[in-house]
């Protein structure tokens, strides 16, 4: 419970210091809002940089450029334009973020309305076992059955040796309520807060314990490569020209005494090659 009430705290925080803005015209004023506080009929004012709160049809645009990863898992973004062919590209989604240029929007539908909110709801987890409570289910009705059957023989014998029925009764009820195994949720739930401590102490915020153990069980991961296992920008890894090739391999240089290098020498098969063939990883 504390781990779990811990967990919560963590996640509410990361939400609240998370949670974004939006800047509508309400009576003619520009306001600052929480996105959460946007209806349907506001007027939209985005800039670069800024996340979309709702849908949204355009009725300003300026060189509007908006990631759409979120929803369709393209990592390049798309161009949005007031007088555009193509009637989504006349529309904002909830969730994508402006990249470049500004707009003004008429937001038409938020939260489970919007398209990001269907997606969600259309994802909302259904409530089943985890592996570790099933096997405990299991184990659970093996031990009840084994007590009954133990139980009846114990009364059936001590009946046949001349036992009252009244001890024989007590009999059997005490053994039955010594075979529970009254321990065994506070050794499981030991050995989880102790998995969740751990994944904590690598910055892994678990919010309920079995958890744990699923991820535990867990034998495959599906998942997006685009902005998940990668960055989601181009980077230039080799280059071809007609005098050679060379190998990029950008990253954090270390900081040396001394006096600063201005720009780092360029591969000799690059200094003469103003348009060089490139192939690049995303």
């Amino acid at each position: 419970m504390i781990q779990e009430v811990r967990a919560d705290n963590a996640v509410a925080a990361l939400s609240a210091m998370t949670a974004p803005t939006a800047r509508v015209l309400r009576g003619s004023a520009e306001r600052g809002v929480p996105s959460a506080a946007v209806v349907p009929g506001d007027v939209l004012l985005l800039g670069e940089g800024d996340i979309v709160p709702a849908d949204a049809d355009l009725t300003q645009a300026s060189a509007l450029l908006v990631d759409e990863s979120a929803l369709t898992g393209e990592s390049v973004p798309v161009d949005k334009d007031v007088d555009a062919a193509d009637p989504d590209a006349t529309r904002l989604r909830a969730g994508t973020v402006v990249v470049r240029g500004r707009a003004v929007a008429a937001v038409t539908a938020t939260g489970v309305h919007s398209a990001l909110g269907r997606i969600a709801a259309a994802l909302q987890p259904r409530q089943q076992l985890t592996p570790l409570q099933r096997r405990l289910a299991g184990l659970g009705r093996v031990l009840a059955l084994v007590t009954v059957v133990l139980c009846l023989v114990v009364f059936a014998l001590g009946l046949a040796r001349g036992q009252s029925l009244e001890i024989m009764a007590v009999t059997a009820i005490s053994l039955a309520v010594a075979a529970v195994p009254e321990s065994l949720p506070a050794v499981v739930t030991l050995g989880l807060a102790l998995g969740a401590r751990r994944m904590a102490a690598r910055h892994a915020v678990v919010r309920r314990l079995p958890a744990v153990e699923t991820l535990g069980s867990v034998t495959m991961l599906a998942t997006d490569k685009t902005g998940t296992l990668t960055e989601g920008r181009m980077v230039v890894e080799r280059v071809w020209t007609a005098e050679g090739t060379a190998t990029l391999r950008p990253g954090r240089r270390k900081a040396t005494a001394g006096p600063r290098s201005a720009t780092p020498p360029r591969p000799h098969c690059l200094r003469r090659q103003p348009r060089p063939a490139v192939t690049a990883t995303s």
